[in-house]
């Protein structure tokens, strides 16, 4: 089987654009073909076939999106390095895939030069990578959906971070899922702000908008004000953002004035989005809608309708291609549990690393380590992080849902929850909050009691000038327990 991405969508959709530089070059699918053409050429003589790993350092480039075409092509496996990582987890990350070539953006060269020498291997620079060559074969490349095509590492606030690797067949089959369930087609466009070091910059709406022959307009840094004049000046229709970029975008001094007429629908991901964010968009006319997903399964494993918006916190029903069970703690099926997820969409494995492979699969399917709750309609709810849970007095509290109702106290603009050792009660409850005006304390707990068991009310908290992300733009518990470890000696 010869499986050739760009060659198909070119031959679909011809001289559409498919990408746009924000401030550079636009690429129409008939561009993007012919320049993936010379960059298996160049891979050719340079000596990569399948199997071989090409490691690329780049910022959100359309030169980067072609090169993952081209890999793809003749079965060489991308692998994105996540340039927040520091230079010696970069090295150790390169050290553990071993690639055959670095293909590094022009304008990166002095940061990384460094480390380019450190591991010995020949550099390419993206900007130059897509000149025409000759080409010194033109053998087929049997390349089917099994074949890996990506390694994201995912992880690395815990632990060392894992080399996820993505097959062609995850790849396609969650487009697939997601041309269907978000209706996307040849009308859509979005500015892409999530990273191309993250499954959220390939999978979200990237390659399935490729698939259906939109426009993705890339821009290397996210700012919420150009971002604001992108979706109104270049009629954006769909976008995906985390949390904490919707918040970024919602107070700009710039959203009040932006129409933002052209927008069918924005959704989040790698978190849950607090209810006076999404009501900033939803009182501008604009569908929100809340999203789930990791880089081992899918991510985009669920769909809501414009029918659904009564559910604000719902992350939607299941999509078409995906297997999905909850496990309660006795391993039985049940409407609260332990996500599983099977299907076409779930990943290969951990590159070279068989133990913590095994670790995530659970008869075939991928264990998440999230608790949601299914609904009597079949809509499904984050709960919160097994790690994360605590028990108070023999009572399970997910700092998600404590998070959730902390969040929709006037003032409080957004939270972090932890459990910590007590002595009268085994765990309790501290809680950073970031504040947008004096809070009683006392007045706090108070209303809490209202809102959610005594055992789930936090006992300690603490005022802070914004909650820590990790490099995914998620909440990083890992630091705050730090914090609270010093703030308490």
């Amino acid at each position: 089987m010869t499986l050739d991405i760009s060659r198909f969508i070119s031959s679909k959709y011809g001289k559409r654009i498919a990408l746009i530089d924000w401030g550079g070059e636009n690429y129409s699918y008939l561009d993007v073909e012919r320049i993936a053409n010379y960059i298996v050429g160049r891979l050719k003589e340079d000596g990569i076939v399948k199997g071989d790993r090409v490691s690329v350092i780049s910022q959100n480039k359309a030169a980067l999106v072609i090169l993952y075409l081209a890999c793809q092509k003749i079965g060489a496996i991308l692998v994105p390095n996540n340039l927040r990582l520091t230079e010696q987890e970069l090295l150790s990350t390169n050290l553990r895939v071993e690639p055959k070539i670095i293909v590094l953006s022009e304008s990166l060269q002095e940061k990384y030069g460094r480390l380019c020498a450190v591991l010995a291997v020949k550099v390419e620079i993206l900007e130059r990578i897509g000149r025409p060559v000759h080409v010194t074969s033109n053998e087929t490349v049997e390349v089917d959906l099994e074949t890996p095509s990506l390694i994201l590492f995912t992880g690395g606030t815990t632990g060392e971070p894992k080399g996820a690797v993505l097959s062609n067949r995850s790849i396609i089959f969650n487009a697939i899922n997601t041309v269907l369930s978000w209706k996307l087609s040849e009308n859509d466009r979005t500015v892409l702000v999530y990273p191309l070091f993250h499954t959220g910059g390939w999978n979200v709406l990237t390659i399935p908008l490729l698939i259906a022959g939109g426009s993705i307009i890339l821009v290397d840094k996210f700012d919420a004000s150009l971002v604001l004049r992108i979706m109104d000046g270049m009629k954006i229709t769909v976008f995906s953002g985390v949390p904490a970029m919707m918040a970024q975008i919602s107070e700009s001094e710039n959203f009040n004035g932006s129409q933002l007429s052209s927008l069918r629908f924005v959704k989040s991901g790698g978190g849950t989005t607090p209810e006076h964010v999404t009501e900033r968009f939803r009182n501008k006319g604009i569908n929100f809608y809340q999203g789930y997903g990791l880089t081992e399964a899918g991510p985009n494993l669920f769909y809501s309708n414009e029918d659904d918006l009564n559910r604000p916190f719902s992350i939607g029903r299941k999509s078409l291609f995906v297997d999905l069970k909850l496990l309660d703690q006795n391993g039985q099926e049940s409407d609260l549990g332990e996500l599983m997820v099977g299907g076409p969409v779930i990943f290969s494995g951990y590159f070279r690393d068989a133990k913590k492979t095994e670790d995530i699969m659970n008869c075939g399917m991928v264990r998440t380590g999230d608790i949601l709750r299914r609904d009597e309609d079949g809509f499904y709810y984050f709960v919160g992080r097994i790690k994360f849970m605590y028990k108070s007095g023999g009572e399970n509290v997910y700092p998600s849902e404590v998070e959730k109702v902390l969040e929709s106290y006037s003032g409080i603009y957004e939270s972090a929850v932890i459990g910590v050792p007590d002595d009268k009660w085994g765990e309790v409850g501290a809680a950073f909050i970031d504040v947008r005006r004096d809070i009683d304390l006392k007045e706090l707990k108070e209303w809490l009691s209202t809102k959610m068991a005594n055992y789930a009310v936090p006992k300690y908290f603490r005022v802070v000038k914004s909650i820590p992300k990790t490099g995914a733009g998620k909440k990083d518990y890992t630091l705050m327990r730090k914090w609270y470890n010093e703030w308490k000696t």
